[in-house]
Parts: structure tokens; sequence; C-alpha cells
């Protein structure tokens, strides 16, 4: 099973360092740390992760939320604003595009990968306009899909598994095995 990619969007250097290295050390994959959102696009819609992780306030003249905004207009992708700002205008135009999660800073770890699970979850039962091809989703507790890969929840975190990683699947009872290239 692969890695669930993620690309960070923070302007505090240690703030993306840290977030970066307690994603990497729960199984994710950090694809990039961008601490502007005028870099940030054109690799995003480039080459989409399965998720952004994106700071309200960033580094010139773009703010988190016009990037999600012009993300939003290309790909459905689920989206975690992470900031230091709860003012109540701030959050009102954080939420008119509807990101899967918010979470203000400072978090805990355990915070941190709640919203990820959350965002996960949430974006996988949300609506997604016509012009934005929308995901097939299992109606199971674990299961979500994003980006033609399956997403299953595996010792309490996702993993991603693509169709052209598995080699077989066996019904064993109520379980299942996947076997896949990497690992059963």
């Amino acid at each position: 099973m692969n890695k669930i990619r993620i690309v960070i969007l923070e302007d505090e250097f240690i703030v993306a360092e840290d977030i970066s290295t307690l994603l990497t050390e729960y199984g994710y994959d950090v694809v990039r740390v961008f601490d502007n959102a005028e870099e940030a696009v054109s690799n995003i819609l480039t080459s989409p992760p399965d998720l952004l992780l994106v700071d309200i306030h960033l580094a010139g003249a773009m703010t988190g939320i016009e990037l999600v905004q012009k993300v939003k207009e290309s790909l459905a992708i689920p989206v975690i604003y992470i900031t230091a700002n709860s003012e109540p205008g701030t959050y009102q135009l954080a939420k008119a595009t509807r990101p899967n999660a918010f979470l203000v800073k400072p978090f805990t770890p355990a915070n941190l990968l709640a919203s990820i699970d959350l965002a996960l979850f949430n974006f996988s039962r949300e609506e997604t306009p016509d012009r934005i091809e929308k995901p097939i989703v299992f109606e199971g507790e674990f299961e979500t899909i994003i980006h033609r890969c399956l997403f299953i929840k595996s010792s309490g975190k996702y993993r991603k598994l693509c169709p052209n990683d598995i080699l077989f699947v066996e019904a064993s009872g109520s379980y299942v095995n996947i076997q896949t290239t990497e690992e059963r």
C-alpha cells in the first residue's frame, strides 16, 4: 500500500518542519512544504497530493484561502486549514471554501492526526460540483476513494491502496486479506 501524499503550506519554518517530521513518523508521505501560495498552486495542480494542510496566512500576496479557492476550481481534494488566527471573520472566509477540517495553532500531534482522519472521512461524504469528477465512495466506516485509490484504515491510520498495487484479495470470514506489491 502506498502512503498518503500530503502537501503542507506553512510560512513558519519551524512549525512546517515539526508537522512534516510528525507526519513522516506516522507513515504519511510529505511530498512538499511551501511557504507561499504562488509557488504551490502550479505544483498542486500538476501533481495533486491526497491531502492539503494549509495555513491561512502565508508569505507572498496570496492567502491560503485564495489558494484553496483556486485549487478547488480544478480539483476535488481534502483540505485542512491550520492557523493561529481564529478570528470569526477569518474563520467565515475559510469556511466558505468548504474545508474538511480546521485546526487552530498550537495543536497537539493527536489533534493533527485526528484532523487528518476527520478530513478524509468528511471528504468521502461531500458532494462535489459537476465540473469535478466525483470520487467513488464506499459506505463502510473505514474506506474512502480519492484520485482512484482506496484509502483503508489499518492500525488506526489511513493507508493508500491503488488498483495496480493489488496482487490478490483473500476473504477469510468477515475479514479480507489484501496482498499487494509491497506488503500484506
